[in-house]
């Protein structure tokens, strides 16, 4: 996989104005990830005690790196208010990759408006470039982070793909994360191994549960 490939981004999905429709539900987001477990070819087992819904309406706060770290954070959640967030979906898996383990964390998120969707993914894309350091608190404990956005196809109508050294409690993590628009949806996808960032395998993840996504 070249990191400087492009590709054209896919045919926007219609809006729930356009057809209607009003943003889906947590029981849609739901049945996009049920479809998307059924199909996935990537030996993805779910923890399903990790399964919750809800969207979040409480924001991590950025303790170093400023307000550009302090979008990043807020977009790759998301964030709720600042993107018109009005369902989330949320799963986790065990993988087994090429280098071993590793943990996936799958996010599928309802905006009330594909530009809302689409700001998400600007955002993510945008602030990873200012933003190098940061630390930031999550449920009382702190993470550091260092980003370096990487050059990826789009994926769904647009994409960013990142990728994040992570140390909490003195543990570090090779974290990649995937935001992708699908409509009036985000997809959010984070791959976290010991051994190296597993940034074909998140494409993949991220390719496979589009779909899902589209049909649901």
């Amino acid at each position: 996989m070249s990191a400087s490939a492009t590709s054209p981004a896919a045919s926007p999905s219609a809006s729930p104005a356009a057809t209607g429709l009003p943003p889906a539900s947590e029981s849609d987001l739901d049945a996009s990830l049920a479809a998307f477990g059924e199909v996935q070819s990537l030996g993805l087992k779910e923890e399903t005690s990790e399964a919750a819904d809800g969207t979040n309406d409480e924001r991590a706060k950025v303790t170093s790196g400023g307000a550009v770290c302090q979008s990043f954070v807020d977009a790759s959640a998301p964030y709720g208010p600042a993107y018109e967030a009005s369902a989330e979906a949320d799963r986790a898996y065990d993988a087994t990759t090429g280098d071993g383990p590793a943990v996936v964390q799958v996010a599928v998120v309802s905006h009330t408006s594909p530009a809302a969707a689409r700001l998400t993914v600007e955002d993510a894309r945008t602030s990873a470039k200012g933003c190098v350091h940061l630390t930031v608190n999550i449920d009382g404990s702190t993470t550091k982070m260092n980003l370096a956005p990487i050059a990826e196809p789009t994926m769904g109508d647009d994409s960013a793909v990142v990728r994040a050294g992570t140390i909490l409690a003195s543990e570090s993590t090779l974290v990649t994360m995937v935001v992708a628009q699908v409509g009036t949806e985000t997809v959010h996808v984070l791959v976290g191994s010991g051994k190296r960032y597993e940034i074909g395998f998140a494409d993949e993840v991220v390719k496979e549960l589009v779909p899902a996504v589209r049909i649901a």
